[in-house]
Parts: C-alpha cells; structure tokens; sequence
C-alpha cells in the first residue's frame, strides 16, 4: 500500500500538472482569441478597403461613360462644322476656277461663274453665324450684292468684281484650308528616295 506521503506527492503532482496545464490553457486560449479578434480586425479592414475600391471603381465608371457622351457630341458636333467648312471650301474652290478662267480667257460666258457667286453668297449668308469673323467671305458677299444691285447680264462680269473676288477668295480659302510646309529634313528624304528610284 501507498503511504500517506506517496499520497501527497501523487496529490502535489497532479496539482501541478492543474495550475500548469491551466496555465497553459489559459495562454493557448488567449492566443487563440487574440488570433480569432486579428481575423476578425482583418477581415472587417478588407470588407472596407473592397467597399471603397467598389465605390470608387463605380464613380469612375461613371465619369468614364459622361466623358464618353461629351466625346460623343463633340465628334458630332465637329462632324457637322467639318461638312459644313468642305461644302463651303468645295463651293470656293470650283468658283475659282471659274473667275480664274473668267480673267485668263474673258471670252467664257459668265453665266455659271455668276451662277456659282450667288451659290456660294447664299452659303455663306446662311452660315453667317459661323464665318461672319472672315472679312473676305463677307466681301464675297458684298460682291454679290454690287452684281445683282447693278443689274449686269451673264454674258457681262466687271472686272472690278472679278479681280477682287479672286483677292477674296484666295483669302477666304487661306483661313479655312491648312499651311502647306515643307521642311528641309522631308526635302532631303524625298531626294534621297527619288535617287534610290532613279539607280534601280
């Protein structure tokens, strides 16, 4: 049999292995709970940071599609001006022609040159909220108006009015075509293209 001392230490042994192994639960538990409270932390962090991504994902959504509708109507709106700007320089273009054979050969019959200023007059009248800052479209205008006011035939153009549609003209298509410029490096390539041309 066991003695009362044995019995003891069987008894303090056991207790310690309690008040350890409390303890050490104690701890192991905490640290689970620590671990359990940082997911949680974690876990709420990342539910807001996505919540704010969304939201801002969706303002930029938003404010990639209202750029899109006011790029949208500027092409349209650019189209239009485009079209109206190509009739208008198509209408100078071809009434150039005419007064430019008008002066070289003065024995044309003036009909489709007078023809073609009235066309051109009434262009620019019903698109004067547009070209009314271009001077010369106006004074194709005024030319015009001196024609009909005089009452000349087709057959009889002035030349006052010839020589100064053609300044006006000339002008008019300055302001609304583009520059032409050549630069010295698209001289060079051009000649050293046309002399590979030339050698084969």
């Amino acid at each position: 049999m066991k003695t009362n001392l044995e019995y003891t230490l069987i008894v303090f042994n056991a207790i310690l292995i309690i008040v350890n192994s409390s303890t050490f639960l104690k701890n192991y538990f905490g640290e689970k709970g620590k671990n359990l409270a940082t997911k949680q932390d974690i876990k709420r962090i990342t539910d807001e940071i996505e919540s704010i991504k969304n939201l801002y994902n969706a303002s930029l959504e938003d404010y990639k599609m209202k750029l899109l509708e006011r790029y949208d109507s500027l092409k349209s709106h650019i189209e239009t001006v485009n079209r109206i700007d190509n009739t208008l320089i198509n209408l100078l273009l071809e009434l150039n022609d005419l007064n430019f054979t008008y002066i070289q050969e003065r024995s044309i019959n003036t009909e489709n040159l007078t023809k073609k200023l009235e066309e051109a007059a009434v262009f620019i009248l019903k698109y004067k909220f547009r070209y009314s800052s271009i001077n010369s479209l106006m004074e194709i205008i005024n030319q015009y108006n001196s024609f009909n006011n005089l009452s000349y035939t087709t057959d009889s153009f002035p030349d006052s009015i010839s020589k100064n549609l053609d300044i006006n003209i000339n002008d008019s298509l300055s302001c609304l075509l583009p520059k032409i410029s050549i630069d010295s490096s698209q001289i060079i390539y051009r000649n050293i293209f046309l002399d590979k041309e030339n050698a084969r």
